[in-house]
Formats: C-alpha cells, sequence, structure tokens
C-alpha cells in the first residue's frame, strides 16, 4: 500500500477528529487538542518556552500569531527584536546552568 500524500492525510485525520468530537465532546481530553492556536499571552509564553531552538515562525505559530505580528507584538511586550532576546536570553539562562552545575560539585 502506498503513504497518503501530506494534504490527504491531514484531511482524514482532521475527518477523524471531528467524528470522534461529534459522538464525545470529552474525546479531547484523551487525543489532545488539535485546533489552530489562538493568540496567548506572549510574554508569558516566550518565558516558559524559550529555551527551545525553534525558528521564529514556530514561536509565532504557537502563540497565535503570524511572523510580522510576532515580531511586532514581541517589539512592544519586550521592547527588543526576539532574536536579540532570545540570544540575550539564552546566554543568560546558560549561565545560569553552570553556575548551578558548578555549585552541586
Amino acid at each position: 500500500m502506498k503513504d497518503l500524500p501530506e494534504d490527504i492525510a491531514y484531511l482524514k485525520i482532521t475527518e477523524a477528529i471531528s467524528i470522534l468530537r461529534t459522538i464525545d465532546r470529552s474525546v479531547d481530553n484523551v487525543l489532545a487538542n488539535f485546533e489552530e492556536p489562538g493568540k496567548i499571552d506572549l510574554a508569558d509564553f516566550m518565558e516558559k518556552n524559550f529555551m527551545f531552538n525553534l525558528p521564529l515562525e514556530k514561536f509565532g505559530y504557537l502563540t497565535g500569531r503570524s511572523l510580522t505580528t510576532f515580531k511586532r507584538d514581541f517589539n512592544k511586550t519586550f521592547n527588543n527584536t526576539p532574536q536579540r532576546w532570545l540570544t540575550q536570553k539564552d546566554l543568560r539562562w546558560r549561565i545560569t546552568i553552570s553556575r548551578r552545575r558548578k555549585r552541586n560539585r
């Protein structure tokens, strides 16, 4: 049997989830939520997830924003560019981790 093309597989998965939701609304508790993410609190999300090496497009998607909107909202929230903020935050995080490791030796 051949693999389904990606677009057809996506449609079939979405269709199956829709059918399961029609039968039992609590199915999301078992399967997880596959809906598109809505616009969420950018500062909270970034503080919790900055250490994941994701492209800015993915951070935008996960916060419910286009790349352009993500960059604009980010600048308003942090008064900095996402790239610069992520670099600085990552450096501070690595220094903290390094110091903790040295202390625990």
